[in-house]
């Protein structure tokens, strides 16, 4: 087979994100999949797509109507990179925070002015915005902030004290730079 042949098939299986499905099933797949938190069944729905100019991904969505479990993932589909890959984007003002973007699953994400990094291994793939990335970072730093305070406050005046900056980052529009290093070279 040619390259050529193989390009159009990605291309078919593949539709840049954004396109609307048509009548050749170009649309998320939905299929019926057993729910790990309540053993029901839920819903898995799979989107085949490719982000333009960069790769082809599979966006997962899976929903259990009995409990109410919901996870939501990105993977990637292409092949991986020989080399691995690091991109800084610079955060200037409120704007800015509606910028997409993708982590793999094997990638870490780095805010340098706070000396903060969130290792590959703690969160799945995703599409999302920088608002949206420093949110769950805010959301899952806070967690256990209660339990830390009665156990071990200077720990908790430590992590309070990046949540607050945070929280300036997405309210004040405050200047801060992220940055994602991916060993796999996903870009």
């Amino acid at each position: 087979m040619t390259e050529k042949t193989d390009e159009s098939k990605a291309e078919k299986l593949f539709p840049e994100i954004g396109e609307v499905a048509d009548d050749d099933g170009a649309g998320p797949t939905e299929i019926e999949s057993l729910c790990m938190s309540c053993g029901q069944n839920g819903i898995t729905k799979l989107l085949l797509t490719k982000i333009p100019h960069w790769k082809e991904i599979v966006i997962m969505s899976f929903n259990c109507e009995h409990c109410g479990l919901s996870n939501n993932e990105v993977q990637f589909a292409g092949k991986i990179a020989e080399n691995g890959c690091t991109y800084t984007c610079r955060i200037d003002n409120k704007e800015d925070l509606n910028r997409q973007l993708v982590k793999s699953e094997t990638a870490s994400i780095r805010i340098p002015e706070l000396d903060l990094e969130i290792p590959a291994t703690t969160k799945k793939g995703r599409l999302t915005t920088v608002e949206g990335l420093v949110s769950g970072i805010v959301e899952d730093l806070s967690a256990d902030q209660p339990i830390r305070k009665s156990t071990d406050e200077e720990t908790y005046n430590k992590i309070d004290a990046i949540i607050r900056k945070l929280s300036s980052y997405l309210e004040e529009g405050e200047e801060f730079s992220i940055v994602v290093d991916d060993p796999a070279g996903n870009r």
